[in-house]
């Protein structure tokens, strides 16, 4: 694919890109006009009527259902959120799975296959083991959930969550 531009939009001036791959990375530092790029692209593709400037794109035909821009995390719609009653629900979950730590951790060694999220628990269950200084049977779920990181009992971040979808996507079509 090839995207050319010649006008201006916002911090954008005229550029060509040429033989883009059909998965691309875009990064760069905050302000460089990353999101601009993606906007212009996007409101090229779906013929936007309230911007003006568009984008000339070659050798790739791409259809309005194909293309979504994701302004920013904070603006994603139909989305589910986080409750108290499902973060409970994962603290019992991974506390429970805690005082199994020592036949958990049996099962990891052995296994054929190694499970990254498995080694993550497992390496958590054993940082909150070691700070809390006792026998696992004698800790209680209130001293786990105070060592549980934060971020181990939220749901994913709703931009890696789409990412995620997006890549999976695209490795599913390549495959097809």
């Amino acid at each position: 694919m090839d995207i050319k531009f010649t006008g201006k939009y916002k911090s954008i001036t005229a550029f060509e890109w040429s033989d883009i791959p059909k998965f691309a990375v875009i990064t760069g530092p905050n302000g460089t006009g990353k999101s601009q790029l993606l906007k212009l692209i996007y409101n090229t593709v779906i013929k936007n009527p309230q911007e003006k400037e568009r984008v000339t794109i070659e050798n790739e035909t791409i259809q309005r259902h194909e293309i979504s821009f994701i302004q920013s995390e904070w603006e994603l719609k139909n989305t589910t959120g986080t409750s108290i009653v499902n973060i409970i629900k994962q603290q019992n979950k991974y506390y429970d799975l805690f005082k199994q730590h020592r036949t958990y951790s049996n099962r990891l060694l052995y296994q054929q296959e190694f499970d990254l999220e498995k080694i993550k628990l497992y390496a958590i269950f054993s940082d909150i083991y070691r700070k809390i200084g006792k026998a696992i049977s004698n800790i209680s779920q209130e001293e786990f959930n105070e060592i549980l990181p934060d971020f181990f009992i939220e749901n994913e971040l709703l931009l890696t969550q789409k990412i995620e979808e997006t890549f999976s996507n695209y490795r599913l079509s390549e495959t097809v």
